[in-house]
């Protein structure tokens, strides 16, 4: 952060640092306004702007989008989306991105639309798989879920990997299997934000099953 810094005191046109200072800026919740900031200066008309290559103005729609999209501002992070969209179709933080706003939105068809669209691209992007997977659980699909899932897991496991198949696994009538697979992702998940939603998801299942003092013990776990 501190050589983005001094590199936008030396240049005060500088597209990289700008677009550095932003991302470091969108890991807080409190400097998301300044993410913003900065991201605009880059893709609002001005000497800022005139100075971005085509790649740059793209990277700077798409955390713009990101960043309004962390805000809840859906309408103006669709609009930078499809900025993004416009110079590059195949922009994938962008298309990710997209599919988020419109998963959120319940447009789950459009929202498998661009997932679909990303994977076609990496599909070893563990976003775009995940992205993908809920989209098919909320289509009533959670079989193609699981099955993407374990063979996104095969090439590199991630708590949230195991958590959607958790879900997979709730969604097929699984719940063993689901039980199974969020005790995975709090373990692999330990010491990290990662084990939040997974801890919920265990807690909610166990208590279904009577054993709400289990369910008690693993929510106090979760907020520590």
């Amino acid at each position: 952060t501190k050589s983005a810094e001094e590199i936008l005191k030396l240049s005060k046109l500088h597209v990289g640092a700008r677009l550095m200072l932003a991302r470091m800026s969108t890991k807080s919740e409190a400097s998301l306004d300044k993410a913003i900031k900065l991201i605009e200066e880059v893709t609002k008309a001005g000497p800022v702007r005139s100075a971005a290559s085509p790649r740059e103005l793209i990277e700077g729609y798409s955390t713009l989008g990101n960043t309004l999209l962390k805000r809840s501002r859906a309408s103006a992070a669709e609009k930078a989306f499809s900025e993004a969209l416009k110079l590059d179709p195949q922009a994938h933080s962008a298309l990710i991105g997209t599919g988020e706003l419109f998963y959120r939105s319940g447009r789950f068809s459009e929202a498998l639309a661009r997932f679909q669209g990303a994977r076609n691209i990496d599909n070893k992007n563990i976003p775009a798989n995940i992205g993908q997977a809920k989209a098919l659980i909320s289509l009533e699909r959670p079989k193609e879920a699981k099955g993407l899932l374990l063979r996104c897991a095969s090439t590199g496991e991630s708590p949230a990997i195991r958590y959607w198949i958790g879900r997979a696994e709730e969604s097929i009538g699984d719940r063993e299997a689901a039980e199974k697979a969020y005790r995975k992702a709090v373990t692999d998940g330990a010491g990290t934000s990662d084990v939040i939603l997974p801890y919920i998801a265990l807690a909610k299942l166990i208590a279904a099953d009577g054993q709400e003092d289990e369910a008690r013990k693993l929510l106090i776990e979760a907020s520590k």
